[in-house]
């Protein structure tokens, strides 16, 4: 990774896609890596660092032995990288006090609000698209089965992505799909097939 690359860590899901891609406003050349609470220390583990990373984890909690957790995140502090992590579920006080004395970690706690909209709110992001993902996904996170919900393109979009990945292993398709939310016009019925 080339130094001073923006990683967003995000989970498979809309609210995890729509949060990242808000981001993007801020960050638009970010590498996205998708993960999960159970891989999460795993995921840190094997970036490629030189140093100089700003490591987004995106709404992510983490289901695996803390000393994991908390060695993957030294890890990638020691390299001289920063870690924000944007906690939205799960405890990770302990994770926190452990990792108390490094100066380039620190949590953003938006635990029971919406993660799109305190994404949005955090980072300063307004643009059209940003106002857009997040009212769909506060009502995705009210009703995601709601058939104007579900049959939106962008949640479909991310629906396919996901299933792209799980059935054909297809590392590529949720970061894109997480990439095009940012610019729905260029959704085509290809990509939710």
């Amino acid at each position: 990774m080339a130094k001073g690359t923006t990683i967003l860590m995000t989970f498979n899901g809309f609210q995890g896609a729509a949060a990242t891609a808000i981001m993007l406003e801020k960050f638009p050349g970010a590498e996205i890596v998708p993960s999960s609470a159970r891989r999460i220390a795993n995921a840190l583990m094997t970036l490629k660092l030189t140093g100089g990373e700003a490591i987004y984890i995106v709404g992510l909690g983490f289901f695996c032995p803390q000393e994991e957790i908390v060695a993957a995140l030294e890890r990638v502090l020691k390299a001289k990288s920063s870690v924000t992590w944007i906690h939205y579920k799960g405890d990770i006080t302990g994770v926190e006090e452990a990792l108390k004395r490094y100066r380039n970690f620190r949590v953003i706690d938006i635990s029971g609000k919406n993660l799109p909209a305190s994404v949005a709110r955090e980072f300063g992001c307004t643009s059209k698209e940003t106002k857009g993902l997040v009212t769909l996904a506060r009502q995705e996170e009210k009703d995601s089965l709601d058939e104007k919900v579900h049959n939106d393109l962008r949640c479909r979009l991310i629906e396919a992505a996901i299933l792209k990945y799980l059935k054909f292993e297809d590392t590529d398709a949720y970061p894109e799909a997480i990439r095009k939310l940012r610019t729905p016009s260029l959704i085509t019925e290809f990509d939710i097939k």
